[in-house]
């Protein structure tokens, strides 16, 4: 978990050195990063939604939440009553991992595109990794306007 910190932390502060010192690694570490994040993502949404906050574009950091909040509203709620939170948390982690296989060869094709030499192995570190900034919380949406404003320290090359 300490480690995880410590990559969240180089993400932003410094993430061109970040991805740098991941270049080497496989693509075990960025998924087990990735699974950490979506965890604790998929864990917090459903109780926030259950105190009054919607999951929208203008209050959740992944699409998946959005999409799982919707299946729960109209009519899982309905169906499973409490238990709906469990299904939601579990439907916005297992839609988030199927985002993912789909994003990375998405990115990847795009980098070839573009004239990208590297491997699917970046597209998907990229994919990984990139999830680390949710964490700043798109789930709660006053908390995201204020973070939205503030420019965070990007290093120039």
């Amino acid at each position: 978990m300490l480690k995880m910190v410590k990559q969240f932390k180089a993400q932003l502060i410094d993430p061109n050195g970040f991805f740098d010192c991941v270049r080497t690694e496989t693509w075990k570490p960025a998924f087990i990063f990735f699974l950490c994040v979506t965890l604790i993502i998929s864990m917090i949404t459903p109780i926030v939604n259950f105190l009054g906050i919607e999951s929208t574009d203008l209050s959740s950091s992944y699409q998946t939440q959005i999409v799982a909040y919707n299946f729960l509203k109209n009519g899982l709620l309905e169906t499973y009553g409490g238990l709906a939170y469990v299904l939601e948390a579990i439907l916005t982690f297992s839609l988030t991992i199927m985002i993912l296989l789909f994003l990375t060869v998405f990115l990847h094709l795009v980098y070839r595109a573009i004239g990208g030499q590297g491997s699917v192995l970046n597209a998907w570190k990229g994919a990984c990794y990139g999830v680390g900034p949710c964490l700043l919380g798109g789930f709660l949406p006053t908390y995201r306007c204020l973070l939205d404003s503030i420019p965070l320290p990007c290093s120039s090359t």
